[in-house]
């Protein structure tokens, strides 16, 4: 599968908290055009908003984009931006059991892990600031996500 990785059509990112062989071969892979995905899934809205803003943050970081995954501590973060020290969640909505699960990826990746400064979760539509055990999580919809330049 190495001649499509990041090409013009699919793009990969790595596990920051991975071993050197495993970032290279357990890559997440996302559609740098979300037309192409949307004609090979059925339940598409949480997926398509996953790679639309993988496709931006990939756009301005090509080479600093990583996600965040860790069996030993259950860290799953969608993306991380070291330079920036930047976690990101995506989730179409947050309702009681997606919002306990965002946030409590997000606290424990603050309580773990220094390089993590700022936090965000990316929704379809939903606006606000969340405030738990001290660490404060932006929650901004789609449209204005994809305004900003920075991330």
């Amino acid at each position: 599968m190495s001649y499509v990785r990041d090409s013009y059509l699919v793009f990969s990112i790595s596990n920051h908290f991975a071993k050197f062989a495993e970032r290279e071969s357990v890559p997440k892979y996302y559609f740098s055009d979300n037309g192409l995905l949307n004609l090979f899934l059925f339940q598409k809205d949480t997926s398509l908003l996953e790679n639309v803003v993988a496709a931006h943050l990939h756009r301005l970081h090509p080479d600093g984009l990583y996600f965040l995954k860790s069996p030993t501590t259950g860290i799953d973060v969608d993306f991380f931006l070291p330079d920036l020290g930047m976690a990101i969640q995506v989730a179409y909505s947050l309702d009681e059991s997606s919002t306990e699960r965002e946030v409590g990826n997000l606290i424990k990746l603050a309580r773990g892990f220094d390089l993590a400064r700022r936090f965000q979760i990316v929704t379809y539509g939903d606006e606000r600031s969340i405030e738990a055990d001290g660490i404060v999580i932006d929650v901004v919809p789609a449209y204005k996500f994809l305004l900003q330049r920075g991330a």
